[in-house]
């Protein structure tokens, strides 16, 4: 609608520079309340408003030569705005991903992995954004994960399995001492009724490290005994 409108009067001049100063604002504002970069459909709709002038400028139904260079200084002056906020968010990113990569040694060098260590993974609890592309990844090298969930049936989560010696993966890991789990701390009911609905076994977590507010290393114990859920013992009985 701006471009069938562009150039005619200041007045849609106006409209298309208070949209754009608009769309730039609400990102800066979103990217200081959060500390999160906007999502990446913002830079597109902001990139598209910026060239609005630079394409009526051209082929618009207004074809003064005054109006064409104002649109096309005017697009280029969006784009270059664009473009410096762009940088800032990358950069913000960068730091980002810097102090994971930090968080990241300081869990691996807290746990100090031998390689006889399995470190399962619930979910998100793994601290993999900061594993940067071009550093040098040594300090995990005998750090071996195993993601919980449908990639454990692939062909190589199976022969991490094997080289493990694990035949029942939610058994092994209350049953073997080098076993460790990454998990949030309000997974432990969910686990704990999972065990206890499929194996008949209580557990409880032992926290190795807390490495967040809601994530921690812990270490499964699998207690003595066979334990039945009321409800499955009332089943049992005929209710």
């Amino acid at each position: 609608l701006l471009a069938l409108v562009f150039f005619r009067g200041w007045w849609p001049a106006t409209v298309w520079l208070a949209t754009l100063a608009l769309l730039s604002g609400l990102m800066y504002f979103v990217q200081v309340q959060t500390k999160e970069p906007p999502l990446r459909v913002w830079y597109s709709a902001v990139l598209l408003l910026a060239f609005v002038p630079v394409w009526v400028g051209g082929e618009g139904a207004v074809r003064r030569t005054k109006s064409r260079w104002l649109g096309i200084a005017a697009a280029l002056a969006g784009l270059l705005a664009a473009g410096t906020f762009l940088a800032k968010t990358i950069a913000l990113q960068s730091a980002k991903n810097v102090a994971s990569n930090t968080h990241l040694r300081n869990i691996a060098k807290r746990l100090a992995p031998t390689g006889e260590q399995l470190y399962f993974v619930w979910g998100a609890a793994f601290v993999y954004e900061g594993i940067l592309p071009l550093e040098n990844m040594g300090y995990l090298d005998r750090f071996h994960l195993f993601g919980l969930g449908t990639s454990q049936r692939t062909g190589e989560a199976q022969a991490v399995l094997q080289k493990f010696g694990v035949n029942d993966v939610y058994r092994a890991m209350g049953e073997n001492p080098h076993f460790r789990l990454f998990a949030s701390k309000g997974h432990y009911n969910k686990f704990r009724r999972y065990m206890l609905e499929h194996y008949q076994k209580d557990v409880r977590f032992e926290e190795v490290y807390s490495y967040d507010k809601d994530f921690a290393v812990f270490k499964v114990v699998t207690l003595p005994g066979t334990f039945i859920l009321k409800e499955q013992a009332q089943a049992a009985d005929g209710g």
